[in-house]
C-alpha cells in the first residue's frame, strides 16, 4: 500500500484525542491498558494456534479498538472469572492439577524413576525424579489460619530455604527496571496508541512509515516527536514492550511494590518525575 493509502486505511479509525484521558487513569487502570496491548499483540503474534477462548479475546481487542472503544481498564467482558494472580505466584488450575496427577501416576508406575526419591513433598519428588527442569513449589496456604501479615513474614523465611533444598536457580537478572521514569515516557512519546498502531500493522502485514505514526501521534502535539526519535527511542521501547516478557514482569514487579498507590492518578506519578528531573 502507498503510504497515502495506509494513512487514509488508518485515520478511518485512529484519533489520537480519545488517548488524551491516559493521563487521568489510576496506576492500576493504566497497567491494564499496558497490560492489555501486550496481551493481544502477544496473541496476535500465535493467532493459529491460541486457544478459541484466546482467538474471542484477540477479536474483542481488534474490534473495540477499530471502533474507538480504546479503554479496556473498565471492561469484565473478557476476563472470566479468575482468582488473583501474578506472573510469579498464581493458584493452582484445574489443568494444571490434573498435569500433576498424571505425572505422579506414570512416575510411580516407572520403579526407575519412582526409586529416585523418597520425598513426600510433590514438588521435591516430581524434581527429584521425572520433571528435573522443575521451576516452582506447590503449596498449600492456610488462609484462615493467620493474618495476611503472619502468612508474609512465614514465606519470607521459607521461600530461600525451598530455594536452596529444592536446588533452583537464581532468577535471570533484570534488563529492565520499571520506574516512575518508564510512565512518563509512556505517556509522552504516546507508546499507548503507537501499540495499537503498531498492532494494526501487524493484523494487516503492513509496516507503517515512522514518519506517519509520528504524524498521527505528534503532529499537533507540543512534545514533538520526529521520525528520528521514534526509530532511536520510541519506537523501540515499545516493540520491546510487546515482545519482551521481561519488560511485562518489571512492571507487575512495580505494580506489587507500589500496591498502595494504585488508585493513584498515573499524572501525580509523572508530575514527581518530572519535578525530579528540574
Amino acid at each position: 500500500m502507498k503510504r497515502s493509502e495506509i494513512r487514509k486505511a488508518l485515520e478511518a479509525w485512529f484519533d489520537v484525542e480519545r488517548y488524551e484521558a491516559i493521563e487521568k487513569l489510576t496506576l492500576q487502570q493504566f497497567y491494564v491498558e499496558v497490560e492489555r496491548r501486550i496481551l493481544a499483540y502477544r496473541m496476535l503474534l500465535s493467532r493459529n494456534t491460541i486457544p478459541t477462548f484466546n482467538r474471542l479475546m484477540l477479536d474483542d481487542y481488534r474490534n473495540k479498538i477499530l471502533s474507538g472503544e480504546i479503554f479496556f481498564s473498565g471492561d469484565t467482558a473478557t476476563l472470566g472469572h479468575e482468582l488473583a494472580r501474578t506472573y510469579a505466584v498464581n493458584p493452582t488450575t484445574r489443568s494444571h492439577a490434573q498435569f500433576y496427577a498424571k505425572t505422579l501416576a506414570l512416575t510411580e508406575a516407572t520403579p526407575e524413576l519412582s526409586a529416585l526419591s523418597e520425598s513426600e513433598f510433590l514438588s521435591e519428588y516430581l524434581k527429584e525424579t521425572s520433571l528435573n527442569n522443575l521451576s516452582r513449589i506447590t503449596v498449600d496456604i492456610h488462609l484462615e489460619e493467620a493474618s495476611t501479615e503472619e502468612i508474609i513474614e512465614h514465606l519470607k523465611v521459607l521461600i530461600p530455604q525451598w530455594k536452596r533444598q529444592l536446588k533452583m536457580k537464581s532468577p535471570a537478572p533484570r534488563e529492565y527496571r520499571f520506574g516512575k521514569s518508564t510512565f512518563r515516557k509512556i505517556i509522552e512519546y504516546r507508546l499507548i496508541p503507537m501499540m495499537d498502531l503498531i498492532f494494526w500493522g501487524e493484523d494487516n502485514g503492513i509496516k507503517i512509515p515512522l514518519s506517519l505514526i509520528s504524524s498521527l501521534l505528534h503532529e499537533d502535539s507540543d512534545n514533538d516527536r520526529d521520525e528520528g526519535m521514534l526509530k532511536a527511542t520510541d519506537y523501540p521501547l515499545a516493540m520491546a514492550f510487546l515482545t519482551d516478557a521481561s519488560y511485562l514482569k518489571s512492571l507487575e514487579d512495580y505494580m506489587m511494590e507500589n500496591n498502595h498507590l494504585k488508585d493513584s492518578p498515573v499524572e501525580k506519578h509523572v508530575e514527581d518525575d518530572r519535578n525530579k528531573k528540574k
